[in-house]
């Protein structure tokens, strides 16, 4: 049972123990109508926990609980009812203690994610001085996203000088995402071709648009568009197009990565 289920029943047995307290304060005697009523909710509630390692049992009721008269239940039954329900209530708190306690460590753990992109002492990330014609590019796995890469992005980022680090291979390889990680970290720039919905591609995206990196992305004009908010975005019909347009684009966002570099230099 998790926390909520363990306090619910906690909830419970508190119950059966108020209504016992008020019913013994305003009654001389204990029937055993109302015992049996108590005993039950107590037992349900022991069957519930069938599979915990419990310090109570089942309260049974015997001849031995009765009065002399028969006609009540001994005090002492009563007694032993009552402890049998504090001393679960106890053992279930501790339970909730435990597991609120492994939620906390699970919680403080770091991020899987903590490993690849490094943090200093007060928990601010350490961003290393982007490596100035890097761009980080990621295209859909085939033959679109190999057309693409070939046809528009390497030429028109060849032609301005800027150095191309593809992101492949990372959604099965660890190497290969703490490379991606290491890779995004350093590039001047971000360009993803959205075509397809790549999960690779969107994944790189959300890491790219987590950290901060400018980015662009390209998306075909014969798929529904894909919404990134506040970041610069190219509509195509083919690569040819692609290519005349993304030159322009691509001066315009590093003069603008460039300005902000110095304003916070």
């Amino acid at each position: 049972m998790d926390r909520r289920e363990l306090t619910g029943l906690i909830g419970e047995l508190d119950h059966i123990l108020g209504v016992i307290s008020r019913y013994r304060k305003q009654n001389q005697y204990v029937y055993p109508r109302p015992f049996e009523s108590w005993c039950n909710g107590y037992n349900r509630i022991l069957d519930q926990l069938a599979d915990a390692d419990l310090p109570v049992a089942h309260f049974r009721l015997e001849k031995d609980d009765y009065s002399p008269s028969g006609k009540s239940i001994r005090p002492e039954s009563v007694d032993r009812l009552v402890e049998s329900i504090r001393a679960l209530i106890a053992h279930l708190e501790e339970r909730v203690e435990e597991l609120t306690r492994a939620l906390e460590e699970k919680l403080a753990a770091p991020h899987p994610l903590a490993e690849y992109f490094p943090r200093d002492a007060d928990g601010s990330p350490i961003e290393p001085s982007p490596v100035k014609n890097l761009v980080l590019v990621a295209v859909p796995a085939g033959a679109v996203g190999e057309r693409l890469l070939r046809e528009a992005i390497l030429p028109v980022l060849e032609a301005r000088g800027l150095d191309c680090c593809r992101a492949q291979g990372f959604l099965v390889d660890e190497a290969a995402f703490a490379e991606l990680c290491r890779q995004l970290c350093a590039c001047r720039l971000a360009v993803f071709a959205l075509a397809r919905r790549d999960p690779g591609v969107m994944l790189a995206l959300g890491l790219a648009r987590g950290i901060g990196k400018p980015l662009l992305t390209l998306q075909p004009r014969s798929e529904g568009a894909v919404a990134v908010l506040g970041e610069a975005g190219l509509t195509y019909s083919d690569a040819e197009e692609l290519k005349a347009e993304l030159g322009r684009m691509l001066s315009r966002l590093l003069e603008s990565a460039e300005d902000a570099e110095k304003e916070n230099a």
